[in-house]
């Protein structure tokens, strides 16, 4: 007669999405007999590859609880979706990881037992809480669209794109153009923007579409970007999701391919400078659709992540020629900001030296020139250092750059510095150490000093 063998199963996890930086906790529970030691495994969604393993003794309740936060922000880094004249749309292969969490005993002989799997886990490159254990806000990225009828539905949850940007704004605020594509929402984020700032607005790449039964998982349908000049519309641009244009899963419309790695999120390229839009243009703005063969019309949803409006923003005279900076934010995607005030470029120089007596030694005639060398540099290190600083603030503005300060990443394009093309980006590390909390209240006016340091040191010669 075979012996009973211990069932640890997995009773609690992260959910199907969480972030990287912060609790990952699963709870394994044995419900079998004994009290044997636990073992939980991290593999590639595909299930092929066995990331870790992690191991716990066991214990007289039967349960045991791993954080696997450690092993998960090894699998993702920052998103770098910087660049590029062209609307390509670019997924999320480095900043999302799919993975398998399978559960189980270790056997008499040391070798792991599994008896539970549960699939579908995403987690993305991003920091919460030290207290979140299941990521409190992800509903408010993925939208909803809840059923009216045969083929009809209505959105009943709308997402927001992963950045920390919050300048939420009535449409019925605006007395200039509006795209009638916009004609069922009320709110809009809005951003100034300059004529040659580079942009991208990150999504999870999903809506949940009620279908009756199990509800369908809806990938972005097409990105729109409409402009105007005033009133007037100038541009209609659509890009569709589809393998050709970057994007993914699908490679035509309504296939409705099942989404997987790496399209679970999308960056969407969408700054003046990446864009073609007609001269004159005074704002525009971009919002996702998703596409169904089970929706009337295939396209027939209102928006499924929050439009963002772009105002045309031209400096005041006395700006300098700006500075654009790029974060990793809190959610493990890209945001921007442009100094346009004084900036100050500081070089550091340390020089190794020593001292080589003068003179002709290797010559049949020895001789001492007075333009010999004695003391000589063999190697110097210089760091560039900027100090950057901003026009005045509003307070959303100010609170927003707080997450700038907390990111490990960030990248710098200058404007006008003739050691440095416009159009790329510089790898730099904050210097700035502190962030004081400003507001119209206290302070009525103020701007921000940043201090970077350029990523790489500045090469030279030996002496």
């Amino acid at each position: 007669m075979a012996t009973p063998q211990p069932t640890p199963e997995i009773q609690a996890s992260p959910g199907t999405w969480n972030l990287a930086y912060g609790p990952n906790q699963f709870t394994v529970v044995n419900t079998g007999p004994g009290t044997p030691k636990f073992v939980l495994q991290i593999w590639t969604a595909d299930g092929i590859t066995k990331i870790a393993e992690v191991r716990q003794q066991g214990n007289l309740a039967g349960v045991a609880h791993f954080d696997v936060a450690k092993i998960l922000q090894g699998q993702v880094i920052g998103n770098q979706s910087l660049t590029g004249e062209q609307i390509d749309i670019v997924t999320s292969e480095n900043e999302v990881f799919e993975y398998i969490a399978k559960a189980g005993f270790v056997n008499n002989q040391g070798i792991a037992v599994i008896t539970d799997e549960v699939t579908g886990y995403k987690v993305i490159n991003g920091r919460k809480r030290f207290d979140d254990l299941t990521w409190a806000n992800q509903t408010q990225w993925i939208s909803r669209y809840t059923q009216q009828g045969s083929g009809l539905h209505t959105r009943t949850r709308q997402a927001d794109w992963l950045t920390d940007w919050n300048n939420f704004k009535n449409i019925s605020s605006f007395t200039d153009g509006v795209p009638a594509g916009l004609n069922n929402d009320t709110q809009v984020q809005v951003h100034d923007i300059e004529p040659t700032d580079y942009f991208t607005l990150s999504a999870i790449n999903e809506a949940q579409l009620e279908t009756g039964g199990a509800d369908d998982a809806l990938p972005i349908g097409r990105f729109r970007i409409v402009s105007f000049n005033g009133s007037t519309q100038l541009d209609d641009i659509t890009v569709d999701n589809l393998l050709g244009d970057g994007g993914g899963p699908n490679y035509v419309q309504c296939i409705n391919q099942p989404n997987e790695q790496p399209y679970w999120c999308l960056s969407f390229p969408c700054g003046p400078a990446q864009i073609f839009l007609s001269s004159g243009w005074t704002h525009y703005y971009v919002w996702a659709v998703p596409v169904s063969t089970t929706i009337i019309g295939c396209t027939g949803l209102y928006p499924m992540l929050y439009a963002h409006r772009f105002n045309r923003y031209e400096g005041e005279c006395n700006d300098y020629s700006h500075v654009q900076v790029s974060w990793l934010n809190s959610l493990g995607f890209r945001d921007y900001f442009s100094f346009d005030k004084r900036h100050d470029q500081n070089l550091t120089v340390k020089r190794n030296e020593y001292y080589e007596v003068p003179g002709t030694w290797n010559s049949g005639n020895f001789n001492i020139n007075n333009y010999d060398r004695g003391r000589r540099v063999f190697s110097q290190q210089v760091e560039e250092t900027w100090t950057l600083t901003s026009r005045y603030l509003t307070e959303d503005e100010y609170l927003f750059l707080k997450n700038m300060i907390l990111s490990p990443d960030i990248q710098v394009r200058f404007e006008a510095v003739p050691e440095y093309s416009s159009d790329e980006w510089m790898a730099a590390t904050i210097q700035t150490s502190r962030w004081t909390d400003l507001s119209y209240r206290k302070q009525k006016m103020f701007q921000m000093q940043l201090e970077i340091k350029i990523a790489n040191n500045i090469e030279t010669q030996r002496g």
